[in-house]
């Protein structure tokens, strides 16, 4: 699919709001069984579908029930739940310091854990957070990332280090 996309809010009402409006622009393409949020923590899953439901997005929290995967909703899992599933839309909200990794001692566990995430999404996938950003954003190597909006590039920012002649740059 097409490279990840990042974007850092100021709080989690922010952030929430801008995957309530991105969803809307999805559903042009997908349908939306096929938009999957996850984060590390249930409730912040339960505070994004509160906004999602505000701006008329039908969603559910995942709960160990039976799921019907064919019933036109937005999902959010836990990332832990979604070991094993993959979807064609993935958001991973909530790359925030102090929730992934929650604590020092978790930071492998917690890396792993978004690994095990981000290779959930097989088309899109859209990585957010708020407030300060979690330790591993800046571990992801900046040309595999989208950081601009904009619907059509493929294009990423390149360093210094790259170019041939770095010496001659000023």
């Amino acid at each position: 699919g097409d490279m990840p996309y990042y974007h850092p809010y100021k709080d989690l009402e922010e952030e929430a709001a801008a995957i309530a409006e991105r969803i809307k622009k999805l559903s042009a393409r997908y349908s939306l069984k096929d938009i999957v949020i996850t984060a590390a923590r249930k409730n912040y899953l339960e505070q994004i579908q509160k906004i999602l439901i505000a701006k008329g997005i039908s969603s559910e929290v995942f709960k160990k029930t039976e799921i019907d995967f064919e019933e036109e909703i937005v999902r959010l899992y836990t990332l832990h739940s979604i070991k094993g599933l993959e979807f064609p839309v993935l958001f991973i909200a909530g790359l925030n310091q102090g929730i992934l990794p929650y604590s020092e001692e978790q930071k492998s566990i917690g890396r792993r854990l978004l690994y095990v995430g981000m290779t959930r999404a097989k088309n899109e996938l859209y990585l957010s957070g708020s407030g300060n950003p979690s330790v591993y954003v800046d571990e992801i190597d900046e040309k595999w990332i989208r950081t601009s909006d904009t619907e059509f590039s493929n294009f990423y920012r390149v360093g210094v280090e790259a170019y041939r002649w770095k010496e001659r740059i000023q």
